[in-house]
């Protein structure tokens, strides 16, 4: 009897076994099947592509979505060295930005400029033209109030003669 009693709790650990190792299967199949629906939908976001059409060569697309990125940053970094160019004093902005070599100037990640004070004073070594020279300082004008003047005997003819 030992030797039923042993095959029979031997049968019944066999059929609790495939009992308990199903359900983490599905549950594991359900998961995998939950990840792939949401990677699915973020491809579809990404891509801008229809739930009825098909998602496609997704290499062709992300290789399409980089060169896009790239020339957007390209566009950016551009940007910020014409404005970096158009806040400098003393040079005329215009003749220099078409002058400078852009390919020496770099822009970081944080958007630090580097290389452009030397591409600058390049450029306005070999064309001093760009360098604006300032103007003499005049004195502006000022009209003449003769109700200032502490003097009563002078006429206005005075006044604008001494003006001169």
């Amino acid at each position: 009897m030992s030797e039923t009693n042993t095959n029979a709790s031997i049968e019944t650990e066999a059929k609790a076994e495939p009992q308990t190792a199903e359900p983490p299967k599905q549950t594991q199949v359900d998961q995998n099947a939950e990840k792939l629906s949401t990677y699915e939908t973020a491809l579809r976001k990404i891509f801008k592509v229809a739930d009825g059409e098909e998602l496609g060569d997704i290499d062709s697309k992300l290789t399409e979505l980089e060169a896009e990125h790239e020339k957007l940053i390209s566009a950016t970094k551009d940007k910020l060295i014409t404005a970096s160019l158009n806040a400098l004093d003393g040079y005329n902005t215009k003749l220099l930005a078409r002058l400078i070599d852009r390919s020496k100037i770099t822009v970081d990640e944080n958007g630090n400029i580097t290389g452009l004070e030397e591409a600058v004073k390049a450029v306005s070594d070999e064309f001093p033209a760009v360098i604006v020279k300032k103007e003499s300082a005049k004195k502006p004008f000022v009209p003449i109030n003769p109700a200032q003047q502490t003097s009563t005997s002078q006429t206005m003819n005075d006044l604008i003669r001494s003006h001169r």
